[in-house]
């Protein structure tokens, strides 16, 4: 009789609804190969698909349960001899039994500098008897107070302060709650990606004659593609003055119009798309430029020039006034009097 310590199994433990699978049993010569499942004897037939073999290996026996396609009815405790305790635990689960919360497959869409949740519920399964373990780019996601949250109840990761560093593939992976292994079928993969943000001011003021350069800042991945228009209207390319430049990998962020004219005062709009607003027609964002006269800093001057003249031509005006209004009053004081008194002395002096 063997020592059922021995025994040692190999195979699949958690298995989709559908799929083929197998468990290897290794035992010793001197145990007796009795294949069981919770406890009752298997017979191989074509209800129950199971297919048995066995064969000598280096002085140990190898003994083989296969199924072709796997049913519920296949869950449970497998045990090749009744000689050892040891079973191997196999989980028949519902197609797609992890459900990911795609926005669309395989995609996970967030805003940025906003939180974004990742959920994987795992459907199937006895209840408790899996945790998730969250992976990003194949590292182990650690839970921190500012940044990722895990809500176990909910099968939830909570990614707050969304930013280009959260974009990538992140893993949900089924893990035994009892003896902390990974089932690799009892897994899902969610791709983030950003929905595309953009920067432009309300207004753009410029002076005729300069060069205008409006920049539509962008943010999103996978990196956005950008349209722009006029009132509403494409872009007229055939205007020499008109050019565009790429912002690194944003192609055409920049629009450029040399020597600007009264006639460019109109709503420009810069619409950005990637895949994340495949649904929409996109995010955009609007400015007014607004175009002042070449000379408009010198009509000021030229006011204050006309203002200054105006002024002094009342002065100069109000002292000419004045001026004669004194020589009138001064003519006014001289009376007859006054006039005759020198003739009346000069005749006394006569008569004397």
């Amino acid at each position: 009789m063997g020592d059922g310590q021995q025994v040692v199994y190999e195979g699949n433990k958690v298995v989709v609804e559908g799929d083929p699978f197998t468990i290897t049993c290794h035992l010793t010569v001197y145990d007796v190969i009795k294949w069981q499942l919770n406890e009752q004897t298997i017979n191989p037939d074509s209800e129950n698909q199971y297919k048995l073999e066995e064969e000598k290996i280096n002085g140990k026996v190898v003994a083989k349960l296969s199924v072709l396609q796997a049913q519920h009815s296949h869950t449970g405790s497998y045990r090749c001899t009744s000689f050892s305790n040891v079973t191997h635990q196999v989980y028949v689960l519902s197609a797609n039994s992890v459900k990911p919360n795609w926005d669309f497959e395989p995609y996970k869409v967030f805003k940025y500098d906003t939180a974004f949740a990742l959920q994987c519920n795992v459907t199937g399964t006895p209840g408790g008897q899996f945790v998730l373990r969250w992976y990003k780019e194949d590292k182990v996601i650690e839970p921190t107070a500012n940044k990722y949250i895990f809500k176990p109840e909910e099968n939830t990761l909570m990614v707050y302060y969304a930013s280009d560093d959260d974009v990538g593939n992140y893993t949900c992976q089924a893990v035994n709650a009892k003896t902390n292994s990974t089932e690799s079928v009892m897994r899902a993969v969610i791709q983030v990606i950003g929905f595309p943000k953009i920067t432009l001011p309300g207004d753009t003021p410029v002076v005729e004659g300069e060069r205008l350069k409006l920049h539509c800042q962008v943010k999103g991945y996978p990196t956005p593609s950008v349209v722009w228009s006029v009132d509403g209207m494409p872009v007229n390319e055939s205007d020499a003055r008109i050019r565009f430049e790429n912002d690194g990998k944003v192609a055409r962020a920049f629009l450029i119009i040399d020597n600007v004219q009264l006639s460019d005062r109109k709503t420009y709009t810069c619409k950005a798309s990637n895949i994340a607003n495949q649904d929409s027609t996109g995010v955009e964002e609007k400015t007014f430029v607004r175009v002042k006269d070449k000379l408009a800093a010198l009509w000021p001057f030229l006011g204050i020039c006309a203002e200054v003249a105006v002024l002094c031509t009342i002065i100069l005006i109000y002292e000419k006034k004045r001026n004669k209004s004194e020589l009138d009053e001064s003519d006014t004081d001289q009376s007859p009097e006054q006039k005759n008194t020198p003739d009346h002395g000069k005749d006394v002096r006569q008569r004397k």
